[in-house]
């Protein structure tokens, strides 16, 4: 009997806050407990651990401190984009390595509460930002400034 959890594989590429990047594969559960459908890497990025499982070479396991993670580029979408009850918000995010990310955030808040900064102010460690139609995920700890985009 084999206690081995099965699990997917995202690819990703991780930009730390030093500026240095790695490529590898984040693990996701196909159906984890307490959730209907599979996780996503945001979840992941989001939760209470401190440090996660990050493949850098096939078989190649490290432990990542998520707080030294100032960016993640995934290789294909995994956020819902076109549910009815999102509102695309075009945005600019200022980062304190100096980088500027100008895309979209969508906001799945009440009506009464679709403002940037509502959404900014209710979201978690990470949120999500499609950039040019590629989902990056964002840690809120390197965001110097965010402005409504054109």
């Amino acid at each position: 009997m084999s206690l081995k959890l099965k699990t997917q594989k995202r690819q990703a590429e991780i930009m730390f806050s030093d500026g240095h990047s790695i490529d590898g594969h984040f693990f996701i559960s196909p159906s984890p407990k307490g959730l209907s459908g599979s996780e996503n890497v945001i979840e992941i990025l989001n939760d209470d651990r401190f440090y996660i499982p990050f493949e850098i070479a096939e078989g190649e396991i490290s432990l990542l401190q998520k707080g030294s993670i100032s960016m993640v580029r995934m290789a294909m979408s995994e956020m819902p984009k076109d549910l009815p009850y999102l509102s695309r918000t075009s945005t600019k995010i200022f980062l304190l390595s100096g980088d500027i990310l100008e895309g979209h955030v969508f906001n799945d808040l009440p009506k009464t509460r679709t403002r940037l900064s509502d959404f900014l102010n209710f979201s978690k460690r990470f949120f999500f930002i499609e950039v040019d139609e590629q989902d990056i995920l964002v840690n809120t700890k390197f965001v110097k400034m965010v402005t409504p985009g054109i």
